[in-house]
């Protein structure tokens, strides 16, 4: 029988099993309409497993025991882009819009979109000669992302944590368009 690791996570009796799985959530913004504040993670009501993970079923908390340790943030601009105009829609997205993430009543991360690459997708071009193009936030390179690893934040059990992204600043768009936030995580889960 091979010998298991210590688990790093210890609540109370439980022993939770760490595990590597990001948690997201994702929000759109609707052309020829002012955008606002959207608080991320926090109502998973009607969503899939597409749009936000893992079995978060209490408004922006995790179920106890389970807890979680955050190394890194990344925001993801959908790079569905099918015209110019989508392409000026992220650049105003990036540099209009600012990103918050809080535990509890503490914020860990304040900083503009662009501070926030996603370092998912595809990397952006568009020319009068496609017919198609796409843009994204930062360089589609896995590690390319707003990393905290040195300063992990921990969420334990049934502590409230959000993304609050606020596009006030940003002047309506042109097209659609979807925002993902990826937590990079690492979770404590219960041993099966």
């Amino acid at each position: 029988m091979p010998i298991r690791d210590v688990s790093p996570f210890q609540f109370g009796q439980a022993v939770l099993e760490p595990i590597v799985q990001p948690v997201y959530d994702s929000v759109e913004l609707v052309a020829a309409t002012p955008n606002g504040q959207f608080r991320l993670f926090t109502d998973p009501t009607g969503k899939t497993a597409r749009e936000i993970f893992p079995g978060i079923t209490t408004g922006g908390s995790l179920p106890a025991p389970r807890m979680a340790v955050v190394y890194g943030i990344r925001e993801h601009i959908d790079e569905d882009i099918a015209d110019a105009t989508q392409v000026a829609d992220v650049k105003n997205i990036l540099y209009s819009s600012t990103l918050t993430f809080t535990v509890g009543i503490k914020d860990y991360a304040v900083a503009p979109s662009f501070w926030f690459p996603s370092g998912l997708g595809i990397s952006g071009f568009q020319g009068a000669a496609l017919a198609t193009g796409s843009a994204t936030n930062g360089v589609p390179a896995f590690h390319s992302h707003f990393s905290i690893a040195k300063r992990r934040i921990a969420i334990p059990p049934q502590q409230q944590f959000s993304a609050l992204l606020n596009v006030a600043g940003a002047a309506v768009l042109a097209e659609n368009t979807e925002i993902w936030c990826f937590l990079d995580c690492e979770f404590g889960f219960e041993v099966q």
